[in-house]
């Protein structure tokens, strides 16, 4: 993952554009992380925020002293923007998400039995 801190107004538009098509490769990625987290649970979580934060937490818990103290120190614009992209995150995934399909496709068989003597 590439960090920028401060990048020059002329990157700003490449940094923002939004890959197109389909990366096999980075799902693949992401896949192999889900199943590790899945697998390995906050072990895993734990070695890909050394990865690819280069942090090394002891815990995830985050009190609400520090959440109130972290919020202090944002400034509104940025919190205005964080809430906009929170949003458009939620709406993208959301649109996403693909309601349940059922097909039967051999209806004289039911349930795995054998086929109702009457239709064969």
């Amino acid at each position: 993952m590439d960090k920028y801190i401060e990048p020059q107004r002329s990157q700003w538009v490449d940094l923002i554009t939004r890959p197109s098509g389909h990366d096999e490769q980075q799902e693949s990625l992401v896949e192999t992380i889900l199943d590790l987290v899945k697998s390995q649970g906050d072990i895993a979580l734990k070695n890909y925020t050394q990865k690819f934060d280069g942090v090394s937490l002891n815990s995830f818990s985050v009190s609400p002293e520090e959440v109130s103290s972290a919020v202090t120190k944002i400034a509104s614009k940025l919190k205005e923007a964080i809430e906009v992209a929170r949003q458009n995150i939620e709406k993208f995934h959301t649109a996403q998400i693909s309601p349940a399909v059922r097909v039967e496709t051999m209806p004289e068989y039911n349930a795995g039995n054998k086929p109702n003597q009457s239709n064969a």
